[in-house]
């Protein structure tokens, strides 16, 4: 388990890298977050080869990966083309093309068909869709799962009816079976008094 130091240092060292700070050494580094100076000289030795630091620095660098994986999928694009006419000119052609939301890779006319090939890269929905939702659910933006009972008639049900539509609900069964047994216990009892 990496020490607050560590992790401090594992920060320090990715955004070092990752922003493209310079920083003259680790040791340096090591010092602005709270290291001696003699533990700082000797950064290898006293702290970048412990097992507490690989892993924070390793959690920074994991964390960039997924990051970068998960923009692949939100910016996925899939390869097409549409021909059109040869007098079709590239500029009206290029237009069409972002205007629909694609981006142009090449134009090639084929004089034998009397046509020009647009090539573009079109983005693809159902990788996107799926990006946003693993992004959504791993940011926990998602509602959680609610189970609506629709107990506002509840006063105008019969004993089976309510039993049937309660057992359905599995948060509230086993509070409503307790509950029916009681009920009916004192039924009985009510009964046998009279």
């Amino acid at each position: 388990m990496a020490t607050k130091r560590q992790k401090a240092l594992a920060d320090a060292v990715h955004e070092n890298l990752r922003h493209g700070r310079k920083i003259a050494t680790v040791g340096e580094l090591a010092r602005s977050v709270g290291y001696s100076q003699s533990t700082s000289e000797h950064p290898k030795d006293n702290i970048t080869d412990t097992k507490g630091f690989k892993e924070a620095l390793n959690d920074r660098f994991k964390n960039d990966r997924d990051v970068d994986i998960q923009e692949g999928l939100m910016t996925a694009e899939v390869l097409d083309n549409f021909p059109f006419e040869l007098a079709c000119a590239d500029e009206k052609i290029t237009e069409i093309i972002k205007a629909m939301g694609c981006r142009l890779l090449s134009i090639a006319p084929v004089p034998i068909i009397g046509k020009k090939i647009a090539y573009f890269a079109a983005p693809n929905g159902r990788i996107r869709a799926i990006g946003m939702d693993q992004y959504h659910k791993i940011q926990g933006n998602y509602a959680p799962t609610k189970v609506k009972v629709g107990l506002d008639d509840i006063d105008d049900m019969s004993e089976p009816e309510l039993d049937e539509r309660l057992a359905d609900t599995e948060p509230m069964a086993e509070r409503y079976k307790k509950f029916s047994k009681q009920k009916k216990l004192e039924k009985a009892r009510t009964h046998k008094k009279r």
